[in-house]
């Protein structure tokens, strides 16, 4: 058996071999030989084997629990034995054997080479001396990988005797690099996780240790990382298979354990980048999101916190809060989940404390010191504390109903005075506050009281009349005391209606509403056997109808049914006879006694009302004085106001008036004042509110619009198919005249009238034809109205129509957001039309200006658009001028001064407002170009003309220059062979004039005619243009300047280079 004893320590190896001489011993070479011929497995390799043999079985039988001295003594031990036996040899002797090694072998090989020739020996001992060093690199190398048995073994003898200074001597004792042997440690921390996860059982004890071999290590946050990572991929690979499956398995604990303790350490962190990392690529390998990944290490840490809180609040141990929340911290429980084990073991504890049915006093302060331990909420506390006294409240509670229940009339006060204290000894024993038990109090008594109603409903449903009758009887009375009793014991301190309706207003629940209103109909018609209820039965129908929730619609319905027959038969015959006070006294008495409410009664007497209007408006009738007083007497009597009968005036009287109102419009539409007063005599005594009868007037109104509206309407369509024989601009059309008389007729008839609004005098309508045409018909009757307005040539016709257009826009019901598309419209093509035909003439003036100003007021257009509008025109104007000119036969330049001159009027830009082309643009400066020439307006001294014109048609200087090349060589060129042909004809004169033209072209650069006319005529030419230019007399200046065309002329015809040769 191993023991961690059989390790020397490095100090006394040295002191063993400190006399020995630094050579190799036979041992030292037989293992380097070894190691040349055999390769060995590292010291890696086998524990991981060993230890992780399980791991490919998802049903572990090993240990629950792994501990660290023993995970790393199983390390030692299955370590190497080459690595091993590196502990046995003390430093200097194992570097002595190194060292001499190579020259040990070399010697050998020298000597034991069979050759007498010394270059054959020194090759023999090369070739082992090469040996002896491949064995010394494989020997240390060995040397440096057995540190990590050392450290096992150091580790196995105890956690607590690894220091960071014993660690430091083991690497330097095996020459093993600081970046090497911080490796070596972290895989050494992998076999010790691995171990770990060799069983799915979740112990604290590992995650302590493995916290404290990580630190013992030195290892950072990054390389534990890295570690847990590394054991994570070797769980997914062994348990791949398992970890899919739905079912749940060792495997899948096997999972949760290692999110608990990779959730542990990594948790560790102190930065939170590092952590994210970390877990996000964890969660990735295993396909967990982040809340199954919380969820996961949670649950797996919940059962050691619920462990703590069994040990500090149920055993009682020896513990503070700040204790368990560093329990919590180190098991990563949220805040969360511990209120919820908080309110579970406090729940248990105050369980224990009431096993005797009550909270003593030590019970009051252990419960007070476990919600400080826990640091619970006072409301999570009081929430617990509810759950678990409620039903013991409540059953006291219905004791106390009972008692209160079966007492006798005149013992309420030494009943009430004694069920109270029961209650206030039973809060005070289960520590409940005031607001707690009248929740509850309110609970119970409901909860009896549904249940009385449910019963109750059971027979209704059962058909059995008399015992539903008993149950409701009964509800009502337990309510009422239990009423009295809740005022009585100073829980309530309203009246007892309000009490009765805080405590028991509207039961019915989730109840049938022909059930709840057929309870309240079997008592009603109980009380109505003797044909009258007392004060007492109406007060108990009141509370039944709170008990029930019933609405004032709904009980006046049942009443309705019920006693309205009997009260509409006592109406009937009281109206029958004469209206006297004693018979309105007789009937005041049976609504008395029928106890009708006051909706059923004025709803009966208002049928009864209506039946007297109804006979005196028949077939159109119209009231006159004596039935009207008739009417006003039978109101007061039935005790009716004039605004209860308003409905029934308007509905039976409305055909009267309407036909009224047409008889004084007639067919004008002008009703005379005189009318208008008789009118309102006939409203006040049909009973008509002026509201209504505006709204009757309005129907007639629209009505008779329509029917003009119509007329135009038809006018526009045969308009629109071109069947009108109306002359535009001689007379009226009859769409015009139409829609005028429609407007006359909604001023005669006062439909339009002027009111002040805000301060101001407006034109308002009472109607108006929105709802008799469809939208699209009457934006366009306003559309036609107005583009009349401005057709035509009557001044006066067109005055009216714009006078006219507020008005009709009432008449049709079009919005000013729906009018104002509409001026856009036709103002727009006003404006076009106008300014384009305006601009032929030249740029607006103040007349031209101040019509379209007009045309824009009267039509509220914007002032931008108005001036964009001008501006398209400006742009067509100057667009129009240059598409004319490419469609002549050629292009003038006379024309193209006069588009110029229009764009620069108008601030136009050929370029950017017209996108010209550059095409275009070319040709228009070569036809100027070449007029300039022509005329002699362009000089070779004097180009500035042709800057105004480049700037114009955006022609470059490059541009320029070469089109003016292209032109003057291709005039010259042309120029000379036109002369030719005219001096072959014997027109000498043409032909010198021809040449003429071509210097002023040649005078504007050196350019020398490139055509097919020969050197001999061309000095013909020459000479004929010589001959004319020095005849006659002229003086020296003159002379000078024909001297200068003639050598100017001999240049252009080539004649120059020729005398030269």
């Amino acid at each position: 058996a191993w023991s961690p004893s059989s390790r020397r320590s490095s100090s006394a190896t040295s002191a063993v071999v400190a006399s020995r001489a630094p050579t190799a011993c036979p041992k030292m070479r037989a293992t380097a030989w070894l190691l040349l011929l055999t390769p060995t497995a590292t010291a890696f390799e086998l524990p991981s084997a060993a230890l992780a043999s399980h791991g490919t079985c998802p049903r572990s039988s090993l240990p629950a629990m792994v501990a660290a001295k023993e995970v790393f003594g199983q390390f030692y031990e299955a370590s190497p034995p080459m690595q091993k036996s590196m502990q046995t040899l003390p430093p200097p002797v194992t570097k002595g054997a190194m060292a001499g090694l190579v020259a040990v072998t070399g010697a050998a090989g020298f000597l034991l080479t069979p050759s007498r020739k010394l270059a054959v020996n020194l090759v023999g001992g090369g070739l082992t001396a090469f040996g002896g060093n491949l064995a010394r690199k494989r020997l240390a190398d060995v040397r440096q990988k057995a540190a990590i048995p050392a450290v096992a073994a150091l580790l196995a003898e105890g956690l607590g005797k690894a220091t960071p200074e014993t660690l430091a001597a083991i690497a330097a004792e095996y020459d093993v690099p600081a970046k090497q042997f911080q490796s070596q440690l972290g895989e050494l921390y992998l076999a010790f996780l691995n171990a770990c996860l060799t069983s799915s059982s979740v112990a604290t004890s590992e995650l302590s240790e493995l916290l404290k071999v990580q630190g013992l290590l030195r290892l950072t946050a990054t390389q534990a990382g890295s570690q847990v990572y590394a054991a994570a991929r070797q769980l997914y690979s062994r348990h791949r298979a398992y970890l899919e499956d739905t079912e749940p398995n060792d495997s899948k604990r096997l999972l949760q354990k290692f999110v608990f303790l990779a959730e542990r350490i990594l948790s560790e962190d102190d930065s939170p980048e590092g952590y994210r990392y970390e877990t996000l690529r964890l969660q990735k390998l295993f396909s967990l999101t982040a809340l199954d990944w919380r969820s996961m290490a949670e649950e797996a840490a919940v059962p050691f916190y619920e462990k703590a809180l069994n040990s500090a609040v149920l055993e009682a141990k020896p513990v503070t809060s700040q204790q368990l929340a560093a329990v919590r911290a180190s098991l990563g429980i949220t805040d969360g989940c511990a209120e919820g084990m908080h309110a579970d073991i406090f729940g248990r504890s105050a369980t224990a404390m009431l096993e005797s049915g009550k909270f003593d006093a030590a019970a009051k302060e252990r419960l007070a010191a476990v919600e400080s331990l826990l640091g619970m909420a006072p409301e999570a506390a009081a929430v617990t504390m509810r759950a678990l006294t409620a039903p013991l409240y409540t059953a006291t509670f219905d004791e106390v109903l009972g008692e209160v229940g079966a007492l006798a009339t005149g013992e309420e006060e030494r009943v009430y005075a004694q069920q109270s204290g029961k209650l206030t000894l039973r809060q005070q024993e289960l520590l409940l506050e005031v607001a707690d038990v009248q929740s509850l109090e309110a609970a119970a008594l409901r909860a009896r009281a549904e249940g009385m109603l449910e019963e109750a409903s059971r027979y209704m449903q059962a058909q059995n009349v008399p015992q539903a009758l008993t149950a409701i009887s009964a509800l009502v009375g337990f309510c009422d005391r239990l009423s009295a009793f809740m005022l009585g014991i100073g829980r309530l301190s309203s009246s007892p209606d309000e009490v009765l309706a805080s405590l028991f207003g509207g039961l019915r629940g989730e109840l049938k509403a022909s059930d709840t209103l057929g309870l309240y109909r079997v008592l009603l018609m109980n009380f109505l056997e003797n044909l009258k209820i007392d004060a007492e039965q109406a007060a108990t129908l009141a509370r039944l109808r709170t008990l029930l929730g019933l609405s004032d619609a709904e009980t006046s319905s049942i009443y309705q049914a019920a006693a309205g027959p009997l009260f509409r038969q006592a109406v009937q015959k009281a109206v029958g006879g004469e209206l006297v006070s004693a018979q309105k006294a007789e009937l005041q008495a049976a609504v008395a006694d029928l106890g009708l409410p006051a909706a059923v009664t004025t709803s009966i007497s208002i049928d009864v009302y209506s039946e007297r209007l109804r006979e005196f408006t028949s077939d159109g009738k119209i009231i006159n004085e004596e039935q009207a007083a008739t009417l006003a007497t039978l109101r007061d009597f039935l005790s009716l106001d004039m605004a209860a009968v308003e409905s029934v005036h308007q509905e039976l009287c409305a055909p009267a008036y309407r036909k009224s109102v047409r008889e004084v419009m007639g067919t004008t539409g002008i009703i005379p004042d005189e009318y208008w007063e008789g009118l309102a005599t006939l409203r006040a005594r049909l009973g008509i509110t002026e509201e209504a009868a505006k709204d009757l007037f309005g129907v007639e109104v629209t009505s008779r619009m329509k029917a003009i509206a119509t007329k135009a309407v038809d006018a526009l369509e045969q308009k629109a198919a071109g069947n009108t024989t109306d002359k535009m601009g001689m007379e009226a059309s009859t769409f015009s005249m139409e829609m005028l008389n429609l407007v006359d007729f909604s001023v005669a008839s006062k439909a339009i009238v002027t009111q002040e609004v805000d301060g101001q005098l407006v034109e308002v309508i009472g109607c108006n034809l929105r709802d008799e045409f469809s939208e699209r018909t009457l934006k366009g009757l306003y559309k036609q109205f107005l583009t009349e307005a401005f057709s035509g040539d009557q001044a006066a016709q067109k005055e009216k129509i714009f006078n006219s257009l507020e008005k009709v826009t009432l008449i049709l019901g079009l919005a000013d957001n729906e009018v104002a598309p509409i001026h856009n419209e036709i103002g727009s093509t006003v404006f076009r039309q106008y300014t384009s035909r305006a601009l032929q003439k030249g740029p607006l003036g103040a007349e031209e200006m101040g019509f379209l100003n007009s045309i824009r007021d009267a039509l509220g257009m914007e002032q931008e658009l108005c001036d964009q509008l001008v501006r398209d025109q400006q742009l067509n104007r100057v667009s129009v001028l240059l598409e004319s000119m490419f469609e002549k036969d050629s292009v003038l330049p006379e024309d193209i001064r006069k588009m110029r001159d229009a764009a620069d009027l108008y601030n136009v830009d050929l370029v950017e407002d017209l996108q010209v082309s550059s095409i275009k643009l070319n040709r228009l400066f070569q036809v100027e170009l070449i007029d300039l020439v022509d005329s002699g307006v362009l000089k070779s001294d004097d180009l500035s003309p042709l800057e105004e014109v480049c700037e114009s048609l955006h022609i470059d200087e490059e541009r320029a220059t070469k089109t003016l090349e292209e032109v003057v060589s291709k005039r010259a060129s042309s120029g000379v062979l036109q002369a030719a042909a005219l001096m072959r004809q014997n027109e000498a004169e043409a032909a010198v004039a021809e040449l003429t033209n071509v210097l002023k072209y040649a005078q504007m650069m050196e350019v020398q005619a490139e055509c097919s006319v020969s050197a001999k005529e061309r000095s013909e030419l020459f000479m004929l243009f010589q001959a004319s230019s020095l005849g006659g007399s002229a003086d020296d200046e003159s002379k000078a300047q024909k001297q200068g065309q003639v050598e100017l002329l001999k240049t252009v015809m080539g004649l120059a280079e020729t005398a030269a040769a």
